[in-house]
């Protein structure tokens, strides 16, 4: 064999060798591209962990899972399909609403026949359309005036008497506001938890520069002058029940006295059962998680307490514990 045929037989030998890997190649990303996702997702190893579900997988390959190339395209006809409507969708979205009738009406130079130039006269309306309408919040001062009176019957007789109209009590004394701008306070800070600087710019935008400083003093006080009789009563009533549940939860506070931010402290929840007509749910702060805590809220109570294994509810006196079934493995 000469030495031409000897080297076209090598590169024979390796042309083949390279058409079955490219060969191998093609399947295998055939494979990937078409294949169903159970054979796409398989591990080679059957003691390997897939950290990916098939159904996840899907998301990013489902048009090529799903596509059939010789699959009949149905005709536009049978394509459309028509979501029905649920009657009266609308008029029920907007029951409860305020409304406004607008009467569209001519102008005035448009109100004569184009024919005989007389006076056209109203037949009737027919209803159009409905549409929400949204008023934006604004803000206006209250000015409270005190109206005085006296007796002009006692003046003749060189007496004096006066009196004054009983004043509304402020929410908050000798301040700005009023019970509607700290019920919105309120409303975004803990119902839609929009923080303060956030209310602090939408003020601006109203008409007044309200700093957040204020907005935390008139909740702070609002709560002291308002919502604390009202948790104390609740505090009472609570205390009437059979069954309280009781848990504590880790919390951080920013600014504390003597503490790091990131010092643990504790938020406790007590609550009545879901079976009375009147539920209750309290929270109460506390800087440690001491079972001093929860026999000084529960001071006076004598009932069962559902709780978890926590030794510090032992500090209560004369209730009966009740095991958390989801604390025990």
């Amino acid at each position: 064999m000469t030495e031409m045929e000897k080297m076209l037989l090598e590169q024979n030998k390796q042309l083949i060798t390279q058409v079955a890997l490219l060969t191998e190649q093609v399947q295998v990303l055939t494979q990937k591209l078409y294949g169903r996702s159970s054979e796409k997702s398989t591990p080679t190893d059957e003691n390997q962990i897939n950290l990916f579900k098939d159904e996840e997988l899907n998301v990013f390959n489902e048009a090529e899972v799903v596509a059939d190339r010789s699959a009949v395209e149905p005709q536009a006809a049978e394509q459309v399909q028509r979501k029905r409507r649920t009657p009266g969708h609308k008029a029920n979205l907007v029951k409860d609403l305020p409304v406004i009738e607008v009467d569209c009406i001519l102008h005035k130079d448009d109100s004569n026949c184009e024919w005989c130039n007389t006076e056209l006269r109203p037949i009737g309306r027919e209803y159009i359309r409905e549409e929400v309408e949204f008023i934006p919040a604004h803000l206006k001062v209250r000015k409270i005036y005190r109206h005085a009176y006296e007796c002009p019957c006692c003046k003749k007789d060189g007496a004096d008497v006066i009196v004054k109209a009983e004043l509304p009590r402020p929410v908050i004394p000798k301040s700005l506001a009023s019970a509607s701008s700290v019920a919105w306070l309120f409303h975004q800070k803990y119902e839609l938890s929009l923080p303060f600087h956030r209310q602090e710019k939408e003020w601006q935008n109203y008409g007044i520069a309200l700093s957040r400083t204020t907005m935390a003093n008139w909740v702070i006080k609002s709560a002291e002058l308002w919502l604390k009789p009202i948790y104390d009563l609740l505090h009472q009533k609570l205390l009437t029940s059979n069954c309280l549940f009781v848990d504590e939860t880790t919390t951080q506070v920013l600014r504390e006295p003597n503490r790091k931010a990131t010092t643990n402290s504790y938020m406790w929840l007590y609550r009545n059962s879901t079976d009375v007509d009147q539920q209750i749910i309290l929270y109460k702060y506390s800087p440690t998680r001491a079972g001093e805590n929860a026999e000084k809220f529960l001071a006076g109570y004598s009932g069962y307490i559902h709780c978890d294994g926590y030794e510090g509810y032992n500090k209560v006196k004369n209730v009966t514990r009740v095991g958390c079934l989801a604390q025990i493995p």
